[in-house]
C-alpha cells in the first residue's frame, strides 16, 4: 500500500477515499482518529489516503480529476451576491427581534 493523499481533515479523505472506491479502487483512510487527539487545536495533514501498489496511477488520475473539477466549479467569494429570499428573510428576523425586544421593554 501507498500513501497517494494527504488530506486536510478528514471528511475531505473520506469524500476522496468513497470516490476511489466507486471507481473500483479499495482505499484505506488512515489517521482520522488522530484529529481528536489534539483538542482545542486545529489538526492539519495528518489525514492520508492509501492505496494499494497496482492502484496508484489509476488513483492518481482520479484524484486529479477531482481537484481540477472543485477548481473550475467554485465561485470566486467577490462575485457572489445574496440573494433578494435571502433579504427577505433577514429583514423579517430583524422585525421579529425588534418586536420581542419592544415587547418585554412595555
Amino acid at each position: 500500500m501507498k500513501i497517494i493523499y494527504q488530506s486536510g481533515n478528514t471528511s475531505e479523505a473520506h469524500i476522496i477515499a468513497g470516490l476511489l472506491n466507486s471507481h473500483g479502487i479499495q482505499a484505506h483512510v488512515s489517521g482520522s482518529y488522530l484529529q481528536g487527539g489534539i483538542g482545542d487545536l486545529a489538526a492539519m495533514d495528518f489525514v492520508s489516503i492509501q492505496v494499494a501498489n497496482a492502484d496508484v496511477e489509476k488513483a492518481h488520475t482520479i484524484i486529479a480529476e477531482y481537484d481540477n473539477s472543485q477548481i473550475t466549479t467554485q465561485e470566486p467569494q467577490d462575485k457572489r451576491k445574496p440573494s433578494t429570499t435571502n433579504k427577505v428573510y433577514l429583514a423579517v428576523f430583524v422585525a421579529i427581534i425588534a418586536f420581542i425586544v419592544f415587547a418585554s421593554i412595555m
